[in-house]
């Protein structure tokens, strides 16, 4: 069986040298950029409505590195949240509020899976006692 995939545009390679010797790039837009080019990223992410607004520009700066964005979930669970969020983000008028919001709402899943799993491993003390 064949998937069907619709064809993404090209990235506009001026667009994003243009955008990439600007002065405003930030380590999130640029862990985007370098993602969208097959590169090794940091895998920094937007934690305030400046860098969100950095990321905002690149993609209107670059045709073809919107239409990417949804591969940076694949980066770290930090983007995973946050594009899963990206819309909502955008919208609203306290961004760092929201992001903040949606981060830590992450990290304390995270925490709870994390311990979830050492309960999972760890014996009880009842296990331990009819040993």
């Amino acid at each position: 069986m064949t998937e069907l995939r619709e064809e993404r545009k090209p990235i506009d390679l001026n667009a994003l040298a243009i955008w990439a010797l600007g002065r405003s790039t930030g380590a999130s837009a640029k862990c985007i950029a370098r993602h969208a080019l097959g590169l090794p990223t940091d895998g920094s992410y937007p934690v305030d409505g400046g860098d969100f607004g950095r990321c905002e520009a690149l993609m209107d700066a670059v045709p073809g590195m919107r239409e990417r964005l949804v591969d940076m979930a694949g980066v770290n669970r930090q983007w995973a949240v946050l594009v899963a969020s990206w819309e909502e983000i955008r919208t609203s008028p306290a961004q760092c509020t929201k992001i903040q919001s949606i981060l830590r709402r992450e990290q304390l899943d995270y925490v709870a899976r994390c311990i979830a799993a050492k309960q999972e491993k760890s014996p009880s003390l009842q296990d331990m006692a009819l040993s």
